[in-house]
């Protein structure tokens, strides 16, 4: 095998790489009797980047009822009633660095939220 072929070879596998590591994160709400803010951020591999685009998906279980805002400007821009089996996703415009989600339960005694986010550049 020659020497560019190789170099194709190993550019193609760094590319593999660096696309698998800087793919959706998770993050899990640990009490949901508790209000919560969560404040959910780019990828370290994104920060030469411009943020274009956002997208939280979450599944879990609602003991109860709770209400989840994605924040912009201060103010809700999107608000979602939670209640028994959560799936369901946010996905549009975004162009900043990171994103606040505030978590407000109002009659919740027990269950799991997990919110899977990814910022697109």
């Amino acid at each position: 095998m020659g020497n560019e072929m190789m170099k194709i070879i190993l550019t193609v596998l760094i590319i593999g790489v660096l696309a698998a590591s800087c793919g959706s994160r998770t993050y899990e709400v640990s009490d949901l009797t508790k209000p919560n803010t969560i404040v959910l951020r780019k990828k370290p591999c994104q920060e030469a980047t411009t943020i274009h685009s956002i997208s939280v998906r979450r599944s879990g279980k609602i003991n109860g009822t709770a209400k989840i805002n994605l924040i912009l400007n201060g103010v809700p821009y999107k608000t979602e009633i939670l209640s028994g089996s959560v799936i369901f996703q946010w996905d549009g415009d975004w162009y900043y660095d990171k994103a606040e989600i505030q978590y407000i339960p109002e009659s919740v005694t027990g269950g799991n939220l997990k919110l899977r986010y990814e910022f697109y550049d």
